[in-house]
C-alpha cells in the first residue's frame, strides 16, 4: 500500500520559527537519550512520564507530550511538527505559539482522560485496554493542524506518491480528521487505539483557537491582497482597480491597498494618480508605526514616486541607512534637500548623505563635492565643522 508522504507547502516563511527548532530538537534529543541505556530506558520514562488515562496528574499531561514509543512514532510527529508548526508560528508569534502548542497537547490529553474515565467502561464491549500510559506529541501537533487548516486554507501540501504531487490543504486534512473520527468511534466498542481522541482533542482546540483569534478574517484578507497582485501580474487591470477601491471604503487608509493602487494605476498609465497613492502607501504606514512597511512601500514604488512630505522623506532615508542600504539611503537623503532646500532638515539630510557616501570607496569623491556643497548653501549651519572636514578645508 503507497502512503502519501507530505514534505512541503506552498506557503513562504517570513520568520525564522525558532519554537518549532526548539520542539523539534527537544523531541528527539528525549527519545534519544532514552535509547543510550542506562536506568532512563525508553519504557521506564514512558511508565513514568506518560499519561495514565485511569490516574493522570498534571505533570504528566505536560511530560507525555515530549515523550514517544518508537522511531516511526516520532518522526511521523515532527515531520507534521515541522511542515506546519514552522508556518503556524509566523503567524502567531512565537510566545503566542508556545502557548497554543500547550494547550493544544492539554486539551487532546483532557479529552483522552475523560474518554477512558468516563464514556469506555460505559459503552465499551470490552474493558478498555489502558496499561500502557498514554505519549506523543501528536494532540499538540493535531491543534497545529487544527488552526492551519483555517488559517492558511487555500494552502496546498506536497506530497510524495510515487511522483511529487500537490493536494489541497483543506481535503488532505479533512481526510486525516475522516480517519482519527472512526478510529475514535471503533476504539468505542473495542477498547484500543483510544488515543486518537487525544488527536481529535488536540484539533479541536485548534479550530477553536482559530476562530477566536479570527484567523480567518486575517487569511481572507491575505487571499485578497495575493488575487490583486496575481490580476497585475496577468494585467487585468481594471478588475484590480475595481476590487481594490472597493475594498478601501471600508478601509481608506491601509498602507497595502494604497501600494496596489499605484501598481495599477502605473500600469493604466496614470502616473500622477499613481504617485499620490506611492505617497500614501508610505506615509499611512508611518503613521501607523509600521516602519518596516513604510520601508517596503517606498522601495516597491520608488520609480513612480516623486517625493513625501519632508519629515516622512527623512524617516525612510533614516531607516534605509540603518538597514545599510548605502545607495538607497543617500538617494533619500538627496530628495529631502533637494525638495526642501529652505528647511531646517535640509542641511542635516545632506550632512547625513555626505556620511553615508563616505562610507563607500566609489563615494569619497561625491561626499567631497556634497560636502562643499554644504558650506556653500548654508555658511553658518550647525554641521559647518563636519562638512569642512568631510570637504578637506580644515
Amino acid at each position: 500500500m503507497l502512503i502519501p508522504i507530505p514534505y512541503a507547502t506552498d506557503r513562504e516563511l517570513r520568520h525564522l520559527p525558532i519554537v518549532t527548532l526548539f520542539l523539534v530538537g527537544l523531541n528527539c534529543s528525549l527519545f534519544l537519550l532514552s535509547l543510550m541505556g542506562g536506568t532512563l530506558t525508553l519504557d521506564y520514562i514512558v511508565q513514568n512520564y506518560g499519561l495514565r488515562g485511569d490516574a493522570p496528574e498534571i505533570a504528566t499531561l505536560f511530560s507525555s507530550l515530549l515523550l514517544h514509543a518508537s522511531a516511526v512514532h516520532l518522526l511521523v510527529n515532527v515531520t507534521y511538527l515541522w511542515l506546519f508548526g514552522c508556518l503556524v508560528e509566523d503567524v502567531l508569534g512565537r510566545v503566542e505559539y508556545m502557548l497554543f502548542y500547550l494547550g493544544s497537547g492539554m486539551a487532546g490529553g483532557l479529552l483522552y482522560v475523560i474518554v477512558v474515565q468516563k464514556v469506555l467502561p460505559a459503552v465499551a464491549a470490552t474493558p478498555p485496554v489502558t496499561a500502557d500510559p498514554a505519549v506523543g506529541a501528536s494532540g499538540a501537533v493535531a491543534g497545529i493542524l487544527g488552526l492551519f487548516a483555517i488559517r492558511f486554507y487555500r494552502a496546498k501540501i506536497k506530497m510524495l506518491l510515487v511522483v511529487p504531487i500537490a493536494i489541497p490543504a483543506l481535503p488532505a486534512i479533512g481526510f486525516w480528521v475522516g480517519i482519527q473520527g472512526a478510529c475514535a468511534v471503533s476504539s468505542l466498542s473495542t477498547g484500543v487505539h483510544t488515543g486518537c481522541w487525544a488527536h481529535l482533542g488536540g484539533f479541536a482546540f485548534g479550530i477553536l483557537s482559530g476562530w477566536l483569534m479570527r484567523v480567518v478574517r486575517v487569511a481572507e484578507e491575505e487571499y485578497f491582497f495575493e488575487d490583486i497582485e496575481r490580476d497585475l501580474a496577468e494585467n487585468n487591470v481594471k478588475s484590480a482597480l475595481r476590487r481594490l477601491h472597493e475594498k478601501q471604503g471600508s478601509n481608506p487608509d491601509d498602507p497595502k491597498i494604497h501600494c496596489l493602487l499605484a501598481k495599477a494605476y502605473e500600469k493604466s498609465g496614470s502616473p500622477e494618480v499613481a504617485d499620490m497613492h506611492a505617497r500614501l502607501a508610505v506615509e499611512r504606514a508611518l503613521e501607523k508605526g509600521d516602519l518596516e512597511t513604510a520601508v517596503a512601500n517606498y522601495l516597491a514604488l520608488k520609480r513612480v514616486l516623486s517625493v513625501l512630505a519632508m519629515e516622512a522623506q527623512y524617516r525612510i532615508a533614516c531607516a534605509l541607512e540603518s538597514q545599510r542600504r548605502p545607495a538607497e539611503a543617500a538617494a533619500a537623503y538627496r530628495r529631502v534637500y533637494q525638495y526642501y532646500p529652505e528647511e531646517p532638515l535640509a542641511g542635516t539630510a545632506l550632512i547625513r548623505c555626505v556620511e553615508v557616501l563616505r562610507r563607500r570607496p566609489e563615494g569619497a569623491e561625491e561626499a567631497a563635492l556634497l560636502a562643499r556643497e554644504y558650506l556653500d548653501r548654508y555658511p553658518a549651519g550647525e554641521w559647518r565643522a563636519q562638512a569642512e572636514r568631510y570637504a578637506g578645508r580644515s
